[in-house]
């Protein structure tokens, strides 16, 4: 499952050249995880708070709303995979659009709804791929 994650993050990736999630590194391992969490949000929208509260490392990373521990996100730094495509790279508006919705799928937080594999041979771009 986290393959089809890492492949949402490779798409982009390939698309453009740079990193869906692109963090300064820090030798702590847990700023460094709750940075690219904070991408993560700022992209992708808001974590949901029972999958912070169960995670592994839980609370080390996030407070008891589930929120990323010191880490503010002021709501004008988020933005979206079709907005960073279109101000970033000139992607035109309507396969932008496209690209998020395809990418989203496989970015999903949650593994349950996450795009699987099978799913993913089903989508239009892939089969014209073949």
């Amino acid at each position: 499952c986290q393959d089809l994650l890492d492949f949402g993050a490779a798409a982009f990736e390939f698309l453009t050249g740079d990193y869906l999630f692109e963090i300064d590194m820090v030798d702590d391992s847990t700023e460094r995880d709750k940075l690219y969490l904070s991408e993560m949000y700022k992209i992708l929208g808001k974590i949901p708070k029972k999958m912070c509260l169960e995670c592994e490392y839980s609370r080390d990373l996030f407070d008891k709303k589930g929120r990323i521990k010191k880490i503010n996100i002021p709501e004008t730094d988020k933005t979206s995979i079709s907005e960073i495509l279109i101000e970033e790279y000139n992607y035109q508006t309507e396969t932008a659009q496209e690209i998020e919705n395809v990418l989203k799928r496989f970015l999903n937080y949650d593994v349950n709804n996450r795009l699987s594999a099978r799913e993913a041979l089903e989508i239009d771009w892939f089969i014209q791929i073949n």
